[in-house]
């Protein structure tokens, strides 16, 4: 008698927990959207599932400092639509001689360039300041300076990206013969106002 009333309640149990799966996967998958810098993935996902399991289903790895909203830990449900992969970057920024390393998640060239202090209506960036940024990155930096410049009994006033005076006259296409003389040594640094004769 015992061991029927044992049976009676596993099968109960059984069908009890049978139901509670039946009710579950009868619910529809959900189509998500990963983001994750510039591309955006659909993904059907079961409700139930987490981030986590969502991100490996279409090999998207994250790292330990990349931020993912909302967490990996969190359950898929009927109402959710979007799941966002900031990406963690480590990058170097350079102009001329002058070099900062800034760390940012999420963020593009021209964050990397406000972040290492530089103003961007001041520089030239060598990649689109709308782009993400990607670890380990390098982005050189040229700066306009203005130069005053008199040769051949002719002055003008120019804006220049290079950073020597030497670059500058080969830029401006004057040929240094023999015994020309310069107001500047060829390796000088340009300064904003520099005067070049």
């Amino acid at each position: 008698m015992k061991l029927k009333g044992i049976r009676i309640a596993v099968l109960l149990l059984a069908l009890c927990i049978m139901a509670v799966m039946a009710s579950a996967c009868g619910e529809e998958p959900v189509t998500l959207t990963v983001i994750d810098k510039n591309t955006s993935t659909d993904v059907e996902a079961d409700v139930g599932m987490t981030v986590a399991q969502v991100l490996e289903s279409i090999s998207v790895k994250v790292g330990d400092k990349d931020e993912v909203a909302p967490a990996l830990d969190s359950t898929i449900t009927s109402a959710s639509k979007e799941i966002t992969v900031k990406r963690y970057a480590s990058v170097t920024v350079k102009l001329a001689d002058e070099e900062k390393t800034v760390e940012l998640v999420g963020g593009k060239v021209e964050d990397a360039i406000k972040e290492a202090g530089f103003a961007l209506d001041e520089v030239e960036a060598d990649a689109d300041v709308n782009a993400y940024l990607d670890d380990s990155m390098v982005i050189t930096l040229t700066k306009e300076t203005a130069v005053t410049l008199t040769a051949d009994g002719e002055t003008k006033e120019l804006s220049t990206k290079t950073n020597t005076v030497d670059e500058f006259l080969k830029e401006n296409e004057i040929t240094l013969g023999e015994f020309d003389e310069v107001s500047e040594k060829l390796d000088s640094k340009l300064e904003n106002g520099m005067k070049i004769v």
